[in-house]
């Protein structure tokens, strides 16, 4: 069973919003489950490598690299971090769709994990090492990719080998634009070998600071449920014509929505909708070509 952790951080005193003002929104992290190709030294898109120069950064999971087997929490990938003995620390850091509200609460969240193996080189006796000890997950605000202005909150020792998730409650004194997740040493530790894994990072919820429950208004998203595979062509036809992409990244617009079980789930809700409907008619086959001003054109064809 997943343990989960409530990490309640020193609130800085603010002003809080009132009730009469319009309800702040949540933030969307740009690839929150850390989606990328498996491989050593390699980012995730939407994700900054935060580190010493001359070191190599985060690593993309499972690769089979580095004897790292844990399997992903969410999606297909997740990324490692490692802290060494040479006093190097890695980090990651992405840009916000728009910047935290001074005084404002919000709810945080991911998954982290230990990996017991994590063979590579120490970087004071360039011996082969396990990277194995816990360490520590400290979330920073700042105003350029990397900048550490202010610590928003931090965990315990993440010692355990399975997914736990971790919930921070984040207030900024600064209307920061950029987060920064950081692997860290044992608070008053040499420095070590240690690693920690993270995937499936929450959005920035904004919350009530004193009773935590929810600001936002976010829909619940009615799933369009076909009988049978002539209606699913034709709802597949009208979903598809609602997906537009983003002018800066490029990719699918993301939404935040409650499925009708209660679940949170943010990606895009039109193929999110398709994808229940190809898991329940396996027989579909989708054929996506897409066109100048990113317009899509969907061939559909059906096996029986």
């Amino acid at each position: 069973m997943i343990a989960h952790h409530i990490i309640n951080f020193l609130l800085i005193s603010a002003p809080f919003l009132h009730s009469d003002i319009t309800q702040p929104d949540p933030i969307l992290l740009q690839n929150p489950s850390f989606e990328g190709t498996p491989g050593f030294s390699r980012l995730p898109y939407g994700w900054f490598y935060c580190g010493e120069m001359g070191e190599s950064p985060p690593d993309v999971h499972p690769s089979g690299n580095f004897g790292v087997e844990q399997a992903p929490q969410h999606g297909s990938t997740y990324i490692g971090m490692v802290v060494r003995d040479n006093n190097t620390q890695e980090g990651v850091s992405q840009w916000l769709n728009e910047p935290l509200i001074i005084g404002q609460c919000y709810e945080f969240s991911l998954y982290a994990a230990r990996s017991p193996r994590y063979q590579s080189l120490s970087r004071t006796t360039w011996q082969p090492t396990n990277f194995d000890k816990p360490v520590r997950l400290l979330i920073w605000g700042g105003f350029y990719n990397c900048e550490k202005v202010e610590l928003l909150a931090t965990t315990s020792l993440i010692e355990h080998t399975d997914w736990q998730r971790y919930i921070f409650q984040v207030q900024a004194s600064q209307a920061y634009n950029r987060l920064l997740i950081e692997a860290q040493y044992a608070e008053g530790e040499m420095p070590y070998c240690g690693n920690v894994l993270i995937d499936h990072a929450s959005p920035l919820l904004p919350i009530d600071c004193n009773n935590h429950q929810l600001l936002a208004n976010i829909e619940t998203f009615h799933i369009k449920t076909p009988i049978n595979i002539i209606e699913s062509k034709d709802i597949i036809t009208r979903l598809i014509q609602k997906v537009h992409f983003s002018e800066i990244d490029q990719r699918p617009e993301q939404h935040l929505f409650f499925v009708p079980s209660g679940e949170l789930q943010q990606c895009n809700r039109y193929l999110y909708n398709i994808a229940q409907i190809i898991y329940r008619f396996p027989d579909i086959k989708l054929f996506f070509i897409l066109m100048r001003k990113i317009n899509i054109i969907c061939k559909i064809k059906c096996w029986h």
